[in-house]
């Protein structure tokens, strides 16, 4: 039954004389045959003891199996409640409203309702975002929220005008985007669309590599570390956009401005990818020289005690300390020989300045990549740009960058001089940006943000996007809907999204 053939009669030679085979319907096999094809198969198995003892039993295929109905699809997630309104008062009172009219609105209405009540009213100061599976949920939501400090209403908000800020090294994880890359379709495409560029230039594919959750040990080589920061952050950026986020400039912390030249418009994914790989290869080659530390100093402050270290043989090359970033007002990132940083421990000591060594086996921005130059514009000949559809404001030069300088000898420079990060974030303050969504698989800059802001008495409001801490809290499932309405609280207008189509 199992492999549809009937087995041969064991020592069958001669049948007997005294049975009419021919009449009864009978045969008996001398070779497999396959068994007739019918429905349902029965066959009959019969033992005949020596002792007398007969038994005859009826053995039935098993039923083939009936195919299970194909599962209805998911519905689609509700849109939210968005609500804005002049003052607090009015918005509770529209609250109020709207929680009355929820007990009388069955859940298949709700979408509809939900995304006139935000396509066609302005989208005011004060302003609260829910969400709920159906109507009651959504309702009890609403009661909850007023119920809570009468309604807890957060600080007035005009439009924000959005800027992307791409993190570099150090937001890595073990089991980074793991989550939302399960969660989230739209975060999924994002990065298998970047794994496509990638794939063929590394030889493995970050996709696989993020679902089956990547070790620390990976996640300290730096060409395995780079393209998996830069795949998750194309993947925050098409989540973001399906949640009708978008951005209106952006920036890039070291690697992190790869990522954000594709979100401007200035490189396509393969030109991407073939930067990312092989700026991350060249720079894996020097793992071993040098190391790094933030120092709680402005760059006027560390100049002067970076000379004072001096300088120290390492791999055959005399080099010194030197700045390899400039995060905030009172916030630099040092690059160097590992007993030249010992030293730098302890002047900064002496001097009340805070130094935290990083858990980078590199010294990025230094003299340490000089050696890599030539093999990396090498690698990087005829890479051109395109004419962006957005600002990129470079943290090389402070100021935005133009596609004609996008090129192999500006991405040496993007690999070896200082980060100029707080001069761009002036400069994007400048630009009107109200809104500094940190986009990376944990938030690293946003001290950096906030200082600065701060420093440029800007009025605008900073928030992250993946996070290591909520991640490891609680399985969160789909991140982006809660990214989306906090940035909506701080001003963004979600509403070109296709849930309010």
């Amino acid at each position: 039954l199992e492999h549809g053939r009937i087995p041969p009669s064991l020592h069958f030679e001669q049948p007997n004389p005294a049975i009419d085979f021919d009449r009864l319907g009978l045969r008996v096999p001398t070779a497999p045959e396959p068994l007739p094809r019918r429905d349902r198969a029965v066959v009959g198995v019969n033992s005949f003891g020596f002792g007398g003892t007969n038994a005859s039993a009826l053995i039935a295929a098993a039923p083939a199996p009936v195919a299970e109905a194909a599962a209805a699809p998911a519905p689609a997630p509700l849109p939210p409640l968005l609500l804005s309104a002049h003052s607090a008062a009015a918005l509770r009172t529209l609250a109020e409203r709207w929680q009355a009219r929820l007990a009388t609105v069955p859940t298949p209405q709700l979408p509809a309702l939900l995304r006139g009540a935000a396509r066609h009213r302005d989208l005011l100061p004060h302003r609260l975002a829910l969400r709920g599976t159906d109507t009651p949920a959504l309702a009890t939501a609403l009661a909850e929220w007023r119920a809570t400090a009468e309604g807890a209403p957060c600080s007035p908000r005009r439009p924000a005008r959005i800027a992307f800020v791409f993190s570099g090294n150090g937001a890595q994880w073990p089991g980074m985007a793991r989550d939302a890359l399960a969660a989230c379709p739209a975060f999924r495409a994002g990065v298998q669309a970047a794994d496509a560029a990638l794939t063929p230039l590394l030889g493995w594919s970050v996709t696989a590599a993020l679902a089956e959750g990547v070790d620390a040990e990976a996640l300290a080589a730096t060409d395995r570390a780079q393209p998996l920061l830069f795949a998750v952050q194309h993947g925050i950026v098409a989540a973001l956009a399906e949640q009708g986020i978008r951005l209106d400039l952006c920036l890039g912390h070291s690697v992190g401005e790869v990522a954000a030249a594709v979100a401007a418009g200035l490189l396509d994914l393969p030109a991407a990818a073939r930067l990312l790989v092989v700026r991350s290869r060249q720079q894996h080659r020097m793992r071993g020289i040098g190391r790094m530390a933030a120092l709680g100093a402005s760059e006027a402050e560390a100049l002067p005690v970076l000379a004072e270290c001096g300088r120290a043989t390492e791999d055959g090359a005399e080099r010194g300390l030197e700045i390899a970033a400039v995060n905030a007002p009172r916030a630099v990132t040092v690059a160097g020989p590992a007993a030249l940083l010992a030293r730098l421990a302890e002047l900064a000591e002496a001097r009340h300045w805070s130094f935290v060594p990083l858990d980078l086996d590199y010294a990025f921005h230094s003299a340490a990549m000089d050696p890599v130059r030539e093999d990396l514009l090498a690698g990087l000949e005829g890479l051109s740009a395109t004419e962006p559809r957005l600002p990129l404001i470079s943290t090389v030069t402070g100021e935005v960058l133009e596609a004609a300088d996008c090129t192999a000898a500006y991405w040496w420079r993007n690999l070896r001089e200082p980060v100029r990060f707080l001069p761009a974030l002036r400069r994007a303050a400048e630009m009107g940006a109200t809104l500094f969504l940190e986009i990376g698989s944990n938030p690293v800059l946003q001290s950096y943000l906030r200082e600065g802001l701060r420093e440029a008495a800007a009025e605008a409001a900073v928030l992250g996007s993946l996070s290591r801490r909520d991640a490891e809290r609680a399985p969160l499932g789909d991140p982006f809907p809660d990214i989306a309405d906090r940035a909506f609280l701080l001003g963004a207008d979600p509403r070109s999204g296709p849930a309010f189509a």
